[in-house]
């Protein structure tokens, strides 16, 4: 065919496609198709890549299959590979010194020192989807907060003895609820630290501090029971709940708070010898 020159047929396809246009615009049309500039011919699509095949594609793909030798940056070219292993980018790698935070190796060589070649950069939050199934998780720091109403842990995930994530924080609820639950209770709840207003915790704050004065006044700390007993109130009441969705939800099922007002009895350690305390002013309060 010579150059410049269509298809049997293509003259006619472009007329029916580009009618609008004068004929010497649409020569030019073939002739740049032609030369490769258009994309579509006859209603096929031309294109430069096969359908799905991406930089991130193959770089998954290779990280399911070596999941044994990813690596992370310590130094500019040297890794701390899987089980505790140095291994270096082979300097002939397109990687070198630019090597990302994560790589993996198709291959690594033992020669003077552990090489990485064929390697690659990757994203950790893949080497974890992957290696799901041989990933090991701890917890640390469980601790209640406030602003989310929920028991958080910072977990920490290993794959082979390598961190691939440290510090996410996530619900420890889920992950130990009865140790959850504690927590909770003692944070949330004795410590009065829940998100938002709650009678019940207003009208035990109340009368916590009406016995309070009242051992300001005799001079002794002998009236006021101790947190374990706070804990102990609580904790005959509430079922296995360690956030404050659940919560909620379980103290509208009640039809209110009065199962978790307190009463002087539960605050009072000489509640079954108030000769102790008798000369006092009496130490009820009006509900709120």
């Amino acid at each position: 065919m010579a150059p410049g020159a269509l298809p049997r047929g293509a003259s006619k396809v472009l007329q029916r496609q580009l009618p609008f246009l004068p004929a010497r615009a649409r020569m030019a049309g073939c002739a740049r198709r032609d030369r490769g500039d258009m994309k579509e011919i006859r209603g096929f699509r031309l294109q430069d890549e096969p359908p799905g095949v991406s930089y991130e594609a193959v770089h998954r793909a290779v990280t399911s299959g070596f999941l044994s030798n990813i690596a992370v940056k310590k130094e500019k070219n040297l890794y701390l590979g899987t089980k505790g292993r140095k291994v270096m980018l082979f300097p002939g790698s397109g990687l070198f010194n630019r090597g990302g935070e994560w790589i993996v190796a198709a291959e690594l060589v033992q020669t003077s020192r552990l090489f990485a070649r064929t390697a690659a950069q990757v994203q950790p939050e893949w080497i974890e989807e992957f290696g799901k199934h041989l990933c090991r998780s701890s917890y640390e720091e469980p601790h209640w907060e406030k602003r989310r109403g929920q028991v958080v842990a910072l977990e920490r995930v290993t794959l082979y003895g390598l961190v691939i994530v440290n510090g996410r924080r996530v619900n420890y609820g889920r992950i130990r609820p009865k140790e959850a639950r504690e927590i909770f209770i003692r944070s949330g709840l004795v410590e009065a630290e829940m998100p938002g207003k709650y009678g019940f915790l207003e009208h035990n704050r109340k009368l916590i501090q009406r016995i309070r004065d009242m051992e300001d006044r005799i001079r002794r700390r002998e009236l006021l029971v101790d947190d374990e007993a706070l804990y102990a109130f609580y904790d005959a009441r509430l079922p296995e709940i360690a956030d404050i969705r659940s919560f909620n939800r379980w103290l509208k099922d009640q039809g209110g708070d009065e199962v978790l007002r307190m009463s002087e009895d539960d605050l009072l350690r000489f509640r079954r010898n108030r000769r102790r305390w008798s000369s006092f002013p009496a130490l009820s309060i009006s509900r709120t």
